[in-house]
């Protein structure tokens, strides 16, 4: 059988797009998900839509322990793990139950956003500190080689800002319907 190799990024809160990509090269190419590293996701030719795949948090709280019991009792098979997370996947016809412990992956996002967010002032300070040498008229090349790559930084980290506090606020509900706070 032959293997495709993909190379693809997925921020850490993209994990609902990662699952939709796995679940479409299933679905429409036949590619079955055999192994994952960071970035690199490595398929087997096979049968279309032989399989849904499910990415699933791997913490070691008591919402997450229930979580693995449901995938061992619908006998969801282990495909592979990278990092935190694992991929499970069943045979066409079968399909996942809406069982996510939002609560869980809030704590997970959580933990990557106060990074994100030390790493973003990061980026504008140095940003404000070239900003000053440029308005100062001091500005060598390097500082304005500097300042295009920082802005473009900048820029990302917005864009990814934004992104973020979509999947934290659809998870925040989430979690609320869980507890039944609605």
């Amino acid at each position: 059988m032959k293997e495709h190799h993909r190379f693809r990024l997925f921020f850490a809160w993209d994990f609902q797009r990662e699952e939709d990509w796995i679940n479409r090269l299933s679905r429409d190419k036949g590619l079955q998900l055999e192994r994952v590293g960071c970035c690199h996701y490595v398929f087997a030719e096979g049968e279309k839509g032989a399989y849904t795949y499910r990415l699933e948090l791997l913490r070691r709280t008591a919402c997450d322990a229930a979580e693995k019991r449901y995938l061992q009792a619908v006998h969801a098979q282990e495909v592979c793990r990278n990092g935190e997370w694992g991929y499970y996947r069943l045979p066409a016809g079968s399909t996942f139950a809406q069982y996510a412990c939002c609560d869980s992956k809030l704590a997970y996002l959580r933990g990557i956003y106060r990074r994100y967010l030390i790493f973003g002032t990061a980026v504008y300070i140095a940003l404000a500190m070239d900003m000053s040498a440029f308005l100062s008229m001091r500005m060598t090349v390097l500082h304005g080689v500097a300042l295009v790559l920082l802005t473009l930084l900048a820029l990302a980290f917005s864009v990814g800002l934004t992104r973020f506090h979509v999947v934290l606020r659809r998870l925040r509900r989430g979690a609320a319907e869980e507890r039944g706070d609605w």
